[in-house]
């Protein structure tokens, strides 16, 4: 749907932006850890009240939504090339939201799902907004010795003046 393609192309010059699903090559990510940040429109709390959204009905929202069909392709992309792992961002409402979805693609395509929430003000953001991680683990990848997934995080809560006067985090 060409969501966030202006600011990819932006940010990312050097990198060939595929905007089509239909242009993403056959690949083996074996070895591959996938990060997306496919768009969280469909779940949003602003786009609930968002007119553009309301006035089109409920068909725009949440895992019927062309936002959230984002989500489902780079998955599913992810998947069948194998993809070690697969890590997807987006806001709270889709971890119970998305939860069948996500639970029905790691099912079928071999693969332990984990759910991981997040504060921005934990990684030095000076913001309170919550993030939701679905993680993806091929299950061949956790066996044995590697049947954890081991997360640690030193907290770094940021206020804005710190952000604002760039101040070490520890004084």
């Amino acid at each position: 749907c060409g969501f966030g393609s202006k600011i990819q192309a932006l940010n990312f010059p050097d990198v060939p932006l595929l905007t089509k699903r239909s242009e993403w090559p056959t690949q083996d990510l074996s070895k591959t850890v996938v990060i997306a940040h496919p768009p969280c429109a469909g779940f949003s709390n602003q786009n609930k009240n968002n007119g553009k959204y309301r006035d089109k009905g409920a068909s725009h929202m949440g895992v019927d939504g062309a936002a959230f069909a984002c989500t489902i392709d780079v998955a599913t992309y992810a998947m069948e090339n194998k993809a070690a792992a697969i890590l997807i961002e987006s806001v709270m409402p889709a971890l119970e939201g998305a939860r069948q979805v996500h639970d029905a693609l790691a099912e079928e395509y071999g693969y332990h799902v984990f759910r991981i929430l997040q504060k921005a003000e934990d990684f030095g953001v000076a913001q309170r907004r919550e993030r939701f991680w679905a993680v993806f683990v091929k299950r061949n990848e956790m066996s044995g010795s590697n049947a954890y997934l081991d997360i640690s995080l030193r907290r770094r809560p940021t206020t804005v003046g710190q952000a604002l006067a760039k101040e070490p985090f520890d004084e």
